[in-house]
């Protein structure tokens, strides 16, 4: 993964819809943090993931 890649960061990255990055990822031109708490929805992200992809389990914010 480059290191000179713009690096997306979404919060809540279940895979409802497309994301406004989509295009970007697709040509290369940036990669993603994506953080995802949902275990049916992070499945769904890292099955799919390519190498400019990581997800994490957790949920970002206090939950208040």
């Amino acid at each position: 993964m480059g290191s000179d890649l713009p690096r997306v960061v979404d919060v809540g990255a279940s895979p409802l819809s497309r994301p406004v990055y989509g295009r970007m990822l697709e040509e290369g031109r940036c990669a993603v943090w994506g953080f995802e708490p949902q275990k049916d929805q992070l499945d769904a992200l890292q099955a799919r993931a390519s190498d400019r992809e990581t997800y994490f389990p957790n949920a970002v914010g206090s939950g208040g």
